[in-house]
């Protein structure tokens, strides 16, 4: 009896929402989280811990025009694994940081550079490739990864601080994408179906499906 093959487009997609899932988890949404012991243990302003946040943002939108041709050119493949190494070794860094000036650096230039190679304008340019019919449901599922990222990621994070302190927690951080996005960003991801003989939305494999259905009578 035939079965139906997984459509390829669809662990995509799963990669795409683990890697939106650890990302929220260890980026912005997260740093207010380090907010009260990092400025009791480096005597800094409330101003100078306000500012990383929006600076990372700020960075990570001017490097949109540098990402866009990367991500035509290298696929999200190899895009996205880098960028989840660079995004773990800025996390790391974080737990060096010594003054406001390390943070800017770890936090908002170092780390703006990971999350960019691992943004929408690199996520949502693959799955616009891999599904046309099924664009909004391949979207909606991947981009939920973020939601579910900061619901879940917080309490954990928050546990983390109290209990082995604010430099270790984003030790363990940094593995996040070091042992979750970046393999499953080799691993799974590709520029388009048509580099593996699919077309959009899993259509070639379907067509193979019903003559092999017809075969099989």
């Amino acid at each position: 009896m035939f079965k139906k093959k997984i459509y390829r487009g669809w662990y995509i997609v799963t990669a795409i929402f683990f890697a939106n899932w650890m990302g929220a988890g260890i980026g912005v949404p997260i740093y207010g989280l380090f907010y009260v012991p990092i400025r009791s243990s480096l005597s800094l302003t409330n101003l100078m811990l306000s500012l990383p946040p929006v600076i990372r943002n700020l960075t990570t939108h001017f490097m949109g025009p540098i990402v866009g041709p990367l991500v035509d050119k290298f696929g999200p493949r190899y895009l996205m694994t880098m960028g989840a190494i660079i995004a773990g070794f800025s996390t790391f860094l974080m737990s060096t940081a010594d003054n406001f000036w390390e943070i800017i650096l770890y936090f908002s230039i170092i780390g703006a550079s990971g999350h960019a190679c691992l943004s929408h304008i690199v996520t949502n340019t693959t799955l616009a490739r891999w599904f046309i019919k099924k664009r909004g449901r391949a979207t909606g599922i991947a981009t939920t990864g973020i939601n579910v990222g900061e619901a879940i990621m917080a309490p954990l994070i928050q546990l983390l601080i109290t209990y082995v302190g604010w430099r270790k927690t984003w030790q363990f951080m940094a593995l996040v994408p070091w042992l979750i996005i970046a393999p499953t960003s080799f691993l799974f991801m590709r520029r388009s179906p048509e580099d593996l003989g699919l077309k959009p939305d899993g259509e070639s494999t379907e067509i193979e499906n019903k003559q092999n259905a017809s075969d099989s009578h």
